[in-house]
């Protein structure tokens, strides 16, 4: 089976619209699916300072690289699971432990961490507010029937850091 790839390793700015009122920017960094080998973990930008430092981060995507690296089950297991109990039970206990490694962190992040899987993106419009930008300037953009369309949230697993509000 074919997992979609196109926000793996990207850090969006949410789009306001989308955005805590009275936060500062939220960064929702997409590191793929809980199957084995489908992640990518992509390396602190500068713009996510106000959220989190270099340090901070890096210790963070290398605890939970090792974790996926080590636990992540297998696409089989996944699939199996839409049948079989004991898979499904695999699956959650991956999850739940994937979160206690996000929990050992959450104190170093100035505004909070979550890690939230996204199984479904929406269009959204072309209207300020409403876009958001990876890393690289480029919106989280899904294509089917021969059209692009901008999407919001990115699919899969997002660590989202939330940044203070400036006072």
């Amino acid at each position: 089976m074919a997992v979609n790839k196109e926000f793996m390793g990207r850090i969006f700015l949410c789009p306001e619209r989308f955005s805590p009122p009275d936060q500062g920017p939220q960064f929702w960094v997409n590191i793929g699916f809980n199957t084995h080998g489908n992640q990518i973990f992509p390396a602190w930008v500068a713009e996510m300072e106000s959220a989190a430092s270099k340090d901070d981060y890096d210790a963070m995507i290398k605890d939970l690289k090792d974790y996926f690296d080590s636990s992540a089950p297998s696409m089989g297991c996944v699939m199996a699971s839409l049948f079989c109990g004991a898979c499904v039970c695999l699956v959650w206990n991956f999850e739940r432990g994937m979160h206690a490694v996000a929990a050992q962190h959450t104190h170093r992040f100035r505004g909070g961490l979550i890690i939230l899987r996204k199984d479904m993106s929406m269009p959204v419009a072309n209207v300020p507010g409403e876009q958001s930008k990876d890393q690289y300037g480029a919106a989280p953009v899904s294509s089917g029937r021969g059209r692009s369309k901008a999407m919001w949230p990115p699919l899969g697993y997002n660590v989202i850091l939330q940044a203070p509000r400036e006072r």
